[in-house]
C-alpha cells in the first residue's frame, strides 16, 4: 500500500495524529496558500458595533487583516453566520486616525486562552463585504 494512502485511511478512521502529520508533508512539499486575498499580520484595534440584530458593543484587537476579511479577538461571542458590523483603526505614519467602518458576515468562533483567567477569549473571522472611511471622532463617513 502506497504511505499517502494508508495515511488517507487512518485519518478517516480518526487517527488525529496522522492527520497533523499529513498536514505537515503537504505543506512541506509546497502546497500553495488557497486563500483568494494576502493576509496581513497585524494588530489593529476594532470595536464591533452591532452583531446580528442587536447592538453588541465591544472591542477588540485584530490579528490578520486581507481584503476579504479579518480575524480579530474579542471577549464575547458573535453568532456564526449572522451580520457584523465593526471599526478597524488604522494610524497613519503622521499618528493620524482613520476609521474604516465594515459590515460583513461571521464565518468563524473559535474559544482561545484569554489573557488573565477571569475573561473569555474567541477568534472571530469575518467578512469584509462593504466598508466606509468614517471620521475619527464619530461614525459619519468621510466626505457626508
Amino acid at each position: 500500500m502506497r504511505p499517502a494512502l494508508a495515511i488517507r485511511r487512518a485519518i478517516a478512521a480518526g487517527n488525529s495524529t496522522l492527520l497533523s502529520l499529513f498536514k505537515a508533508t503537504r505543506l512541506l512539499r509546497g502546497v500553495t496558500e488557497q486563500r483568494k486575498a494576502q493576509r496581513f499580520e497585524i494588530q489593529l484595534p476594532v470595536e464591533v458595533l452591532r452583531a446580528g440584530g442587536e447592538r453588541l458593543p465591544q472591542s477588540g484587537k485584530t490579528r490578520n487583516i486581507s481584503s476579504s476579511g479579518v480575524l480579530f479577538v474579542a471577549g464575547r461571542e458573535v453568532e456564526v453566520g449572522g451580520p457584523i458590523e465593526y471599526v478597524v483603526t488604522l494610524t497613519t505614519e503622521s499618528g493620524a486616525k482613520v476609521n474604516l467602518r465594515c459590515m460583513g458576515k461571521v464565518m468563524r468562533l473559535e474559544r482561545i486562552d484569554p489573557a488573565t483567567e477571569d475573561e473569555e477569549a474567541f477568534a472571530v473571522a469575518v467578512t469584509l463585504e462593504r466598508y466606509e472611511f468614517m471620521r475619527p471622532n464619530g461614525h459619519r463617513p468621510i466626505g457626508g
